[in-house]
């Protein structure tokens, strides 16, 4: 598969604020694996993405974040998703982490307005509705 894009990225500190971003445009131009479907096409993969994280030193332990991710609509050829495009995509998470010494705890919403979407890639041959709302905590120690 051949394949060409371009990625800018940008990130800001200003005192306790940090801001990134991303943003990727991508296209298959010639599809050797994959011969059932066109050469612009692919499993899921969609042509432009973003990305966008906003974090917030509260305290010199508390770090609050959010997140915005960008997945646009992609081309889909498989029997296991009713609908020939999966629609774009935004998906908002918030978190925050906090640590003094040790040990430190991550806690993390993904997907905050549980927004039904589905995904796929290359190592799937085909789309997965993906999880709405979702929470992650994590307990961490440094050795």
């Amino acid at each position: 598969m051949r394949s060409i894009g371009v990625e800018v990225a940008a990130d800001y500190t200003f005192r306790k604020l940090r801001c990134l971003a991303n943003a990727s445009w991508k296209r298959i131009v010639k599809n050797d694996l994959y011969k059932w479907v066109g050469d612009d096409e692919h499993y899921g993969d969609p042509t432009i993405t973003a990305n966008a994280t906003v974090a917030y030193q509260l305290l010199p332990t508390l770090r609050l974040h959010a997140n915005a991710h960008y997945i646009g609509r992609r081309n889909l050829d498989d029997f296991f998703y009713p609908y020939r495009h999966a629609p774009a995509v935004i998906l908002f998470d918030l978190g925050a982490n906090w640590s003094w010494r040790n040990p430190g705890v991550n806690v993390n919403i993904h997907n905050l307005l549980g927004t039904q979407y589905w995904q796929s890639g290359l190592s799937t041959l085909y789309n997965v509705p993906q999880q709405r709302r979702w929470f992650l905590v994590e307990l961490t120690y440094k050795i």
